[in-house]
């Protein structure tokens, strides 16, 4: 419903720009949020994913009384809310997977389809595997203007892929374990 009312909204602030002459008929208009989960609030996420039944217990972390876990076929979707303006927002989200994980390319359609649609790839970052932690973080950082349209959230979201790094010469034995994604935390240093 409130996908529905933002897209309204979206085409009625386009077509007073476009009656004002502020925009050229060949301009695009902004892309309203359109997401999976990340940006949406829990009653979008609970209409598609179903009801958890209470939050994740994390001892000692009570900034994470607001994770709660959506078990899947495929594994398990762990969202983090922030109540902004009445609404709770999901602003981190993880998706487990469970057994041997998910190939790169499964991962990573997943972990698209959780952004808001009209993200912007803007950087890659890779931290390898080591002895000390065999798992690989690759990064990417996205945009969406969508998302930064709320005042309350910033434009900036960042992409974790959990990897057990294969062997090159066999493709599809990368395994990812889990994606994470997450909104910039505003703060006095960030703005």
């Amino acid at each position: 419903m409130r996908r529905n009312a933002n897209r309204l909204l979206a085409l009625m602030l386009l077509a007073l720009a476009l009656a004002s002459g502020v925009l050229g008929a060949g301009a695009q208009p902004e892309v309203p949020l359109d997401s999976g989960v990340l940006g949406v609030t829990r009653a979008e996420i609970e209409a598609e994913w179903g009801r958890a039944t209470k939050p994740i217990d994390i001892p000692g972390h009570p900034i994470y009384d607001e994770t709660y876990a959506y078990p899947g076929k495929d594994g398990t979707l762990f969202v983090t809310y922030r109540d902004l303006n009445g609404d709770d927002v999901a602003v981190y989200v993880e998706f487990a997977w469970s057994g041997e994980g998910a190939t790169e390319q499964g991962a990573q359609a997943v972990g698209k389809r959780l952004l808001p649609a009209d993200s912007k790839l803007t950087e890659l970052y890779v931290a390898p595997p080591t002895a000390a932690g065999p798992i690989a973080l690759v990064t990417h950082r996205y945009e969406s203007d969508a998302l930064g349209a709320n005042p309350a959230l910033p434009p900036d979201i960042l992409v974790v892929y959990q990897e057990r790094w294969g062997d090159p010469a066999s493709p599809g034995s990368t395994r990812v374990e889990a994606v994470s994604i997450m909104i910039r935390e505003r703060t006095q240093l960030t703005g």
